[in-house]
């Protein structure tokens, strides 16, 4: 089945008839159906000043909706993956993976976007933020204010620009516009912005919660009404207690991270009922968990663990219907539209979204992954290991709680269940942080942190999402194998195969058990001593669309590269969803073209094949297709044509390296036939580079690998001459062995006498940006050799 998540909203028609698809002479608001196209795939919708608002729904494409005019996609350059969006009055900001800060703008009054001048914006392109790139400011998160702009930059430097009304930049000063962005302070994890024209954020050490900015009504919620223009800590909150906070206008909304709801400001659109400069728990949410939370200018929505949406402080004719006939000053339980109920028990997540006069909701169906987990874990099936004290054992799956602890299970029991035993809500408190990232009980889950000698609070690397990633890279840890044809023989009967006429997929158990009802199925009829730890794959598929599908499993997201035909993949993984029994709705061809972004007319571009065409004596006639005569011309290879070949490099002599596929490589020498080469399957070429009788390949995860005929040079490292073939690829084991991560390389002859292999190099573990340049010059040095930092780029 495949669902999609349409855009709902509720505001006045006549605002919004632009975007709704039914326009009835009816000035009461309800929950409408908008004509933005259903995808199974909305990330997040952001609302600027009245009519208009940005929908971001692929990896670097955006649509924008304004009052009168058509929807305008906008799309960053192929290379950007958007992170996040923000918006502001006649503002948004994008935030791409790379730390890179886009805008779309109609006015830059306030100066709130950095170099950018007023008569420059529109909202016909998507203009680049210079600024962070010219300082070298990685920015990892980014919020907007009414008029300003907050961004986190280099992991806890907080940095500000726009108006500086009231003090909003938190600079110590009050009054005038910072078209450039100040520095404020560090050790800041999270900020908040919104409607006000201030922010709230969150300090690692100490562990607090500042606020900053206009006050009139006490919406900084620091017992006073005076504004501040340096950062002032809100009292009676940790920073780690917080789950998000909220702001308005002129009130100020906080979830903790027991989903308690606390609110300050102006009487009218806090919820309270009455001024407030503290924040105050709401009564009416006293019983319930909030999940999410949004702000208007003057209204706030609340939404439920239990999907109950809770809505107060808009204008009259922003709430549906029924919510009218109660107070709009208190919160109101508002009906959902019936298109959200339907999918309530699956327990899809509806987001929300508030502009100054309108609401949105949408369905996520992003999430899967997420919620696959946690159903394995809620029904308790094919655990494999407990944890806790004796009598009070919880099952558990080991390789996910390995996973995100870093240690065995051995030493998760020993540490916790020891000498400081810990109780069963304890261990139930961190087996829902593992399993959900929920923090349900600060105290506790640090306790609990401390004993397994954990960094307290966790990352925001250390994210369950994140972790399932990095286990599609552990291959050490798969215990199952899927066993894929690769040849045309006639089908052997289940169960009986020869393992030479396969291919394996190595994958998690635990993985195929949360994602696919097939395995399921087959691990509940399969008896205990039957030990499975392979399956033969009669889906039929490809190996391309299968490997797909396994890293889709972990990842939630789809990657395919240049060479492969799209139309074929999709049909394939589309036939792959219902064989495997995937758990989402959404997984249907409709989706995988989506995620793919795969259009027809480009599928004829795709088939177009790239032959090689040479110029060259009488020495290249064996790829050549024809010989006439000895002149060089351009001539046609007989290589096999192929919709890519990423590059050809040449070696001395008669011979040459061709990439075509992401591990593949072919080589074609005199008098011989072309030789293809593979590397492991979880390899990803980056790179080839040649000298006289060497070729060195450098790999995506970091590692160097050699097809060489002589290495009598000693060019490449720990390789004795004798063992030196172009049968065999071999791995340079010297780069792992001193965890060095090999960014780049180059090749080069000098003299007839020494060469140089020259690496870009950063250590292993990815944490110090440092760069390096390793030589090796055969007179002195069997292996390389250190030559010095901060090299950004190496030519030979």
């Amino acid at each position: 089945m495949s669902k999609s998540s349409s855009v709902y909203l509720t505001g006045p028609k006549k605002d919004f008839k632009f975007i709704t698809k039914e326009e009835k002479n009816n000035n009461l608001p309800k929950w409408s159906e908008s004509k933005i196209k259903k995808t199974q795939t909305i990330k997040k919708l952001v609302c600027g000043s009245r009519f208009h608002f940005l929908v971001w729904k692929k990896p670097n494409k955006l649509e924008f909706y304004e009052k009168d005019n058509k929807k305008r996609e906008h799309q960053l350059p192929k290379n950007e993956r958007i992170k996040d969006i923000a918006s502001s009055h006649q503002t948004y900001l994008i935030l791409t993976e790379s730390g890179k800060v886009w805008s779309l703008a109609k006015s830059n009054f306030y100066k709130e976007v950095p170099l950018l001048d007023a008569d420059q914006s529109t909202f016909e392109k998507i203009r680049y933020v210079t600024f962070f790139e010219e300082k070298k400011l990685f920015v990892n998160s980014l919020k907007m204010g009414f008029a300003s702009c907050y961004y986190l930059c280099n992991g806890d430097q907080l940095y500000a620009s726009g108006s500086n009304s009231h003090g909003s930049l938190g600079i110590g000063q009050r009054g005038g516009r910072r078209p450039i962005p100040v520095y404020v302070q560090d050790k800041v994890i999270k900020i908040f912005a919104g409607s006000a024209l201030g922010f709230f954020f969150i300090t690692s050490n100490p562990d607090l919660l500042y606020s900053c900015g206009r006050n009139n009504y006490g919406e900084l919620g620091i017992g006073s009404t005076v504004a501040q223009n340096t950062p002032t800590i809100v009292k009676n909150f940790q920073g780690s207690e917080i789950l998000t906070v909220s702001l308005g206008y002129s009130h100020s909304i906080l979830i903790n991270n027991k989903g308690q709801t606390y609110s300050c400001g102006y009487w009218r659109f806090n919820g309270l009922g009455g001024n407030n400069t503290i924040f105050t728990l709401i009564p009416q949410l006293k019983e319930k968990k909030a999940v999410q939370l949004a702000t208007g200018t003057n209204g706030t929505l609340v939404l439920t663990n239990q999907n109950e949406l809770y809505g107060w402080g808009f204008d009259e004719d922003c709430l549906p219907n029924e919510s009218k006939k109660q107070n709009n000053n208190l919160p109101t339980k508002i009906s959902l539209p019936s298109f959200f109920t339907n999918y309530l028990e699956s327990k899809d997540m509806i987001r929300i979204s508030c502009g100054t006069k309108v609401c949105f909701l949408y369905l996520d169906f992003n999430n899967r992954l997420l919620k696959d987990i946690r159903l394995l874990f809620e029904t308790k099936k094919f655990c494999d290991c407990e944890i806790g004290n004796m009598g009070s054992k919880i099952p558990v799956h080991k390789v996910l709680l390995e996973c995100r602890t870093k240690l065995t299970i051995d030493q998760i029991q020993n540490k916790l269940f020891g000498e400081k035993s810990i109780n069963k809500e304890q261990t139930l408190n961190l087996l829902k942080f593992i399993y959900y990232d929920e923090i349900s009980d600060l105290e506790k889950l640090e306790q609990t942190f401390n004993l397994l000698e954990l960094t307290y609070p966790p990352s925001v690397d250390n994210t369950l999402e994140k972790d399932i990633a990095q286990l599609y890279k552990d291959d050490d840890s798969k215990d199952f194998k899927i066993l894929v044809k690769i040849d045309d023989e006639e089908e052997e009967d289940e169960g009986n195969y020869e393992e030479e006429n396969y291919e394996e997929i190595p994958v998690h158990k635990f993985i195929l058990l949360a994602r696919s009802g097939l395995f399921r199925e087959m691990f509940d009829n399969a008896n205990e001593k039957d030990n499975l730890n392979k399956v033969q794959d009669y889906s039929r598929k490809s190996i391309e669309s299968l490997e797909i599908l396994i890293k889709y499993f972990y990842t939630n997201s789809i990657e395919m590269t240049a060479d492969q035909d799209p139309e074929l993949i999709v049909d394939e993984l589309s036939d792959a969803v219902e064989y495997y029994q995937l758990n989402a709705q959404s997984e249907s061809s409709l989706y995988w073209e989506e995620e793919l972004q795969i259009k027809k007319n480009k599928w004829l571009l795709a088939n177009t094949s790239s032959s090689v065409y040479l110029s060259g004596k009488k020495g290249f006639s064996f790829v050549i297709q024809e010989e006439k005569n000895n002149l060089p011309k351009w001539s046609e290879s007989n290589l096999k044509k192929t919709q890519t070949i990423k590059k050809i490099v040449c070696g001395g002599g008669f011979h040459f390296l061709v990439w075509k596929k992401p591990n593949k490589l072919e080589f074609y020498e005199k008098d011989n036939e072309k030789r293809k080469y593979q590397l492991p399957k979880n390899e990803r070429i980056k790179d080839l580079v040649s000298s006289l009788h060497t070729y060195l390949i450098l790999t995506e995860s970091g590692k160097v690998w050699s097809l060489a005929n002589s290495n009598h040079l000693n060019v490449v490292p720990f390789l004795d001459a004798d063992q030196s073939t172009f049968e065999k690829i071999r791995p340079v084991t010297f780069f792992e062995e001193k965890k060095l991560f090999v960014n780049s390389l180059t090749m080069a002859l000098v003299l007839d006498i020494i060469f140089v292999v020259e690496a870009n190099c950063m250590p292993l573990d990815r944490t110090l940006m440092v760069n390096w340049v390793l030589a090796k010059v055969v007179a002195e040095k069997p292996m390389p050799a250190y030559v010095q930092d901060k090299v950004i780029k190496i030519f030979s």
